[in-house]
């Protein structure tokens, strides 16, 4: 059985953002986390950085 958290990235949904959507635990924990929402502005950017009401 494998030990490890697998990252789950996606450059279809932006090829900017730095970080995984999702991540998966080993089979034998039948767990599956998944990110949270990351606003992104036009350019690619992340929106209202350090702003929780942004």
């Amino acid at each position: 059985m494998a030990r490890a958290v697998s990252l789950i990235r996606s450059a279809t949904l932006s090829d900017v953002a730095e970080y995984a959507y999702a991540a998966t635990a080993p089979a034998g924990a039948r767990l599956i986390f998944l990110a949270g929402a990351c606003p992104l502005n036009a350019d690619g950017s992340t929106a209202a950085v350090g702003d929780y009401a942004g």
